[in-house]
């Protein structure tokens, strides 16, 4: 994969920043928007000011709210053992958030719900799923339905356990958070010492993404007695693609054999520290809220190392401070990047816009070299995933190209992809981008209020329906009716006034819901 290709953001389909995150409830709206349909909300938090949160920290408060917010509601309705069983999952809820293990968004641009992540962490539905003895429910939707938001899982037993848990789908569902897509800036590689007279000695690093990371702007070195020898701006830098830039040291200089050198952002704020000798490396990780993490590693560079090598970082790193990253003396990869790296399966950010039931994607190149095509590929559940379309690319070009493609017929929920091909075979993915269209939803309720006739329309043909249920916001399935094409009348008399989620699901086990209101 040619290294120069580098995607950017054409437009920002999430809007969400840290300056507009100015109050509690927008801040937990932004991790969930099911904050916007609990009317039991303390007014409180739509007027409180907000707090700047790291990524764990703002999973951790939406979790906390959320306790707070169900141990307060009346659940004289319940059960004896629904009330014990309610009782046990909040206050698993409440170890869950305090221990802060979240799941890592290492594969979706936007913030998107993982039940499972791929280091065996589970979300918080998922963790009360797996203490409460339903484990194999929390991995049979990691298997087949791991992206989902609560309201589109379709397993069998979903609806049961909620009916058991004490707690109702709409709590559920509150609970379940979306995980930003994280990363801190951080060193790649370096190398600054080795044996006889310094030769290729470089940098390579990565910056960071996500609303809470810095960016480095330039980099100051500093040799063993503080004195500051050398200052280089990012944009002296070679850009390898995917965020990440290279400096290579001039044969007329020389990076220093041990001493340290800072990564600081536009306003002069420290975005990393390095501390390095010839037998350790000690990193210091820093965001828009100060120092956050540190690592140290017992290896380094030194006059007995070996020729052609260098020290690169290997593993993935990514939010709020985690790490996996292991440090290694290997062959060097001076201008191209770091080949032990676990990179996201990203050559960087694209955007979307949404216009009726069609979705345009935008993506640019800053330049290319060698690239052939870019495949479109859609997914119903984010695992399988389908060729809808190929653009032809530049191949090769030092300008800035455009890019886009429309999708005339989208599912009613889509993760969408872009495969990047050059002439040589070799291929690279973008992350993904989650996408819902409620106009392609073909189940549809004539009408808000219902009183005694429930009027919906089916849009599927007849053979592709499997099934059609009402059920209670406990979970407990009502009644089951015969699914039709087209319109149908359904008779809702004998039922409690209330809300009610009406479930169609199809042969290919697509599941779209509707809420009823009667």
């Amino acid at each position: 994969m040619k290294a120069n290709l580098l995607f950017i953001l054409l437009f920002c389909f999430v809007g969400a920043n840290a300056q507009n995150l100015k109050t509690v409830y927008k801040q937990l709206v932004y991790v969930n928007n099911q904050w916007n349909n609990q009317k039991d909300l303390d007014a409180s938090l739509k007027v409180k000011s907000a707090k700047l949160l790291t990524e764990q920290e703002l999973i951790q408060f939406h979790l906390q709210e959320t306790e707070k917010l169900l141990r307060k509601r009346n659940i004289n309705a319940l059960s004896e053992t629904q009330q014990k069983q309610r009782l046990n999952n909040l206050n698993t809820l409440h170890n869950y958030w305090v221990k802060g293990i979240f799941p890592v968004n290492d594969k979706h641009q936007n913030r998107q719900p993982y039940f499972i992540d791929k280091y065996n962490t589970y979300c918080a539905v998922g963790y009360l799923m797996q203490q409460s003895g339903a484990d194999k429910i929390a991995r049979d939707i990691h298997e087949t339905q791991n992206y989902s938001y609560l309201y589109d899982i379709n397993h069998p037993q979903l609806m049961s356990w909620a009916n058991e848990s004490g707690l109702s789908l709409d709590e559920l569902a509150l609970i379940q958070p979306g995980y930003q897509n994280d990363r801190p800036t951080t060193i790649l590689e370096l190398h600054y010492n080795n044996v006889g007279v310094d030769i290729n000695e470089y940098l390579e690093i990565q910056q960071g993404v996500g609303l809470y990371s810095n960016h480095f702007k330039k980099i100051n070195f500093y040799n063993l007695q503080n004195s500051l020898y050398k200052t280089i701006m990012v944009s002296q830098m070679a850009s390898l693609g995917k965020d990440v830039f290279s400096y290579k040291f001039p044969s007329s200089d020389s990076f220093a054999n041990a001493g340290r050198f800072e990564l600081r952002d536009n306003i002069d704020s420290l975005v990393e520290k390095v501390i390095y000798s010839p037998d350790s490396i000690h990193i210091e990780d820093y965001s828009v809220f100060g120092l956050y993490s540190t690592r140290r590693y017992f290896i380094g560079e030194n006059e007995s190392t070996p020729l052609g090598t260098s020290l690169s970082f290997c593993g993935l790193s990514f939010g709020y401070g985690g790490t996996n990253l292991t440090l290694q003396i290997l062959s060097a990869t001076i201008d191209t990047i770091n080949s032990c790296l676990t990179l996201p399966i990203s050559l960087g950010n694209f955007s979307y816009s949404l216009v009726n039931k069609t979705i345009r994607l935008n993506w640019e190149t800053l330049s290319e070299s060698n690239t052939k095509n870019f495949a479109i590929e859609r997914s119903s559940d984010g695992i399988n995933f389908t060729t809808i379309g190929s653009i032809n690319a530049a191949g090769n070009s030092s300008d800035k190209k455009t890019y886009s493609f429309i999708d005339k017929n989208p599912r009613y929920i889509n993760h969408y992809r872009i495969k990047q091909v050059d002439a040589d075979g070799k291929f690279s993915y973008t992350k993904m981008l989650y996408i819902k269209v409620p106009q392609a939803n073909p189940l549809e309720v004539l009408g808000n209020v219902v009183k005694e006739n429930l009027q919906i329309a089916i849009r599927l043909p007849q053979a592709d329906i499997a099934s059609l249920q009402l059920y209670d916001f406990s979970g407990r399935m009502i009644k089951q009716f015969n699914a039709k094409e087209g319109n149908q009348t359904l008779y809702l008399t004998p039922f409690a006034a209330g809300s009610y989620l009406l479930q169609l699901v199809t042969k290919d086990g697509q599941v779209f819901n509707q809420r009823v209101l009667r």
